[in-house]
C-alpha cells in the first residue's frame, strides 16, 4: 500500500483510490491556529524548531499571526487549489469539527 498525501495527491492518478478528505472551512481554520499553538509551545523546549522564533509571543499574537497566516496562504491554497481536486476522488470523508468522520460520500461510475 502506498499512500499518496499533499496538496497535489488528487491532481493525478497515482493509485486504485483516491480520497479526499472534508470539513467546514471554519473548522480547518480552528485546527489549524490550534495546532499552531502546539508547536509554537513545543518551539520553547526545541532550539532547533521552525516556530521558535515566536515561542516568546503571548497566545493572542500567536493567534493573530496564525490567523493571518491562514487568511494569506492557507484559505487560498484550500479554495483555488485544494478544494477543486475533490472532484477526481473516489471516495470524500466529511469530518466533523471534533475530526470524526460524519458520513463517506462515494463517487459514482
Amino acid at each position: 500500500m502506498l499512500v499518496v498525501e499533499g496538496v497535489v495527491a488528487l491532481q493525478r492518478s497515482f493509485g486504485d483510490l483516491g480520497i479526499y478528505v472534508d470539513a467546514a472551512t471554519d473548522d480547518v481554520r480552528a485546527w489549524f491556529v490550534a495546532r499552531m499553538h502546539e508547536l509554537v509551545r513545543a518551539a520553547a523546549d526545541d532550539a532547533d524548531s521552525f516556530y521558535r522564533g515566536w515561542a516568546g509571543l503571548s497566545p493572542d499574537a500567536v493567534t493573530e499571526l496564525a490567523v493571518a497566516v491562514w487568511t494569506a496562504v492557507n484559505l487560498p491554497n484550500l479554495v483555488e487549489d485544494i478544494a477543486p481536486s475533490a472532484v477526481r476522488a473516489d471516495a470524500v470523508l466529511h469530518k466533523d469539527p471534533d475530526h470524526t468522520v460524519r458520513e463517506i460520500t462515494w463517487a459514482t461510475p
